[in-house]
């Protein structure tokens, strides 16, 4: 087939059988391993080990709980700047980042991503719509728009115009 002979034609089918088969022979031996390694924990630390389907369900959220509270903290008392930028995934998907920083006169501030979020339209309701969502992630509970000093983004005419309602 495609200009070789037989012989190299199987040298190449089995070569490929070979590869597939060590292939799985390792993820056996991987899958193996994370088996025992979660009875070792289990059994030395007497407690159970959640499986891999369980933690982006239960540990995603806790983690990203303590992360806005460690920002709110980092803040507290503090004038913040609010950046919003927008760009294009490889899907066409408009994907947002909202980036704050605290403003401080005496040494450079700490920034934070604050959210990101796919957006269905880029333009200036959505934008003004994601500023206030990621105000209220910020601050549950209430806005502190006196907080909020700065507003920076691209001189994209829906961004001004999503600026000026703000």
């Amino acid at each position: 087939m495609f200009g070789t002979s037989n012989a190299s034609w199987r040298m190449c089918t089995i070569s490929f059988c070979m590869t597939i088969f060590l292939t799985i022979k390792t993820l056996y031996y991987v899958a193996s391993f994370i088996w025992f390694f979660n009875f070792y924990l289990e059994k030395y630390t007497s407690r159970e080990i959640p499986s891999d389907s369980t933690l982006p369900k239960t540990c995603v959220n806790d983690i990203c709980e303590e992360t806005m509270k460690n920002i709110r903290e980092q803040i507290k008392g503090n004038k913040i700047w609010v950046s919003i930028d927008e760009t294009t995934d490889s899907e066409g998907k408009y994907v947002a980042n909202v980036i704050i920083g605290t403003l401080n006169t005496d040494a450079p501030g700490k920034t934070y991503l604050l959210t990101t979020e796919v957006l269905e339209k880029a333009n200036n309701s959505t934008i003004v719509k994601l500023f206030d969502h990621s105000m209220f992630v910020l601050w549950p509970n209430g806005i502190r728009h006196d907080d909020v000093l700065l507003f920076v983004t691209d001189a994209a005419p829906y961004m001004v115009k999503a600026g000026q309602t703000l």
